[in-house]
Parts: C-alpha cells; sequence; structure tokens
C-alpha cells in the first residue's frame, strides 16, 4: 500500500493541530495543543510550533526515501533538481542498495526495486515513521496536564 501524498508530492500543506509541513527546505510542525492552535487562527497567525530546515544532503536523502517508497525514482528530475546525478549526490547509499541487490532496474532514466528493495524501503520508511511519531509523543507530552487528560485521558488512547 502507498501513501500518495508522501510519494507523489514532494512538497505538502498540513491543517490542523500537530499538522506536519514540508515545503522548501522546511519542515513545519504545528502545535499541538488545540487549545493554542485555535486561538492562533482566531487571531490570524499560524500556528506552527516548529520549525527545521535541510541541507542538500537531507534533501537528497529523503527524495531518495520517498521515490523509492513510490516504487520509482526518476534519474533525469533528479538531474534537474539538485545537478548531480544520484550516484554522486548519495554515493553510499547507492553503493548500499547495490550490494544488497535492492535495485531491479538501475538505468540512465530510473532506479525501481526488487522485492528484496521494497523490503529494505519498507524498512527505511517504518524509522522514519517512527521518528514523526516519537516527534508527537515529546509534543503530547508538552500539553498542559488538563488537555492532555481531555485529549488522552481515561477512555482514550494512551502513550508512553
Amino acid at each position: 500500500m502507498i501513501d500518495e501524498y508522501v510519494v507523489q508530492f514532494e512538497e505538502y500543506p498540513a491543517i490542523g493541530s500537530g499538522g506536519i509541513t514540508y515545503l522548501g527546505t522546511n519542515l513545519y510542525v504545528n502545535t499541538f495543543s488545540i487549545q493554542e492552535y485555535n486561538k492562533a487562527i482566531e487571531q490570524g497567525h499560524m500556528s506552527i510550533m516548529g520549525k527545521t530546515s535541510f541541507n542538500l544532503h537531507d534533501r537528497m536523502r529523503y527524495r531518495f526515501l520517498m521515490q523509492l517508497f513510490g516504487l520509482r525514482l526518476d534519474k533525469r528530475q533528479w538531474f534537474k533538481d539538485f545537478g548531480v546525478t544520484v550516484e554522486n549526490g548519495l554515493p553510499l547509499e547507492m553503493a548500499f542498495m547495490k550490494a544488497v541487490g535492492a535495485f531491479d532496474r538501475d538505468n540512465s532514466e530510473e532506479l525501481t526495486l526488487t522485492s528484496k528493495g521494497r523490503y529494505l524501503v519498507v524498512v527505511m520508511m517504518r524509522q522514519f515513521f517512527i521518528g514523526i511519531n516519537n516527534l508527537r509523543d515529546q509534543a503530547r507530552r508538552a500539553l498542559p496536564e488538563d488537555e492532555r487528560e481531555l485529549l488522552f485521558g481515561s477512555g482514550c488512547a494512551k502513550f508512553e
């Protein structure tokens, strides 16, 4: 199963408390507090609580993972966007993936995956989403007690 918004669109906006947006070179996180979110929106402000910027290498690694999760990396588009081949931009990642037999097709136009490659990319995506979930857990723990109890108290989902 493919998560289309992640693999078909490199940039994506998020609306709502806890939403994560990726635009340009930046990753933005909306406040997880519904009260803070509503207050910011009512006052005409952004609800962003955090931001991190991706350097070129981080953006290449992100694109590599997302496009391979979508089952195909377009090498021509990669070169247009980054000014280097994927082999020159990510030499260690490419060497590893080649060494373990992850690529079904590796030509001047594209990379596609073998079943082993698809498995490895799913494992990498799992780790990526574990990182996202850890961020969310930290933000939930930082909520005021009354709001945390309202959202996650008895009868609601628990987190540790």
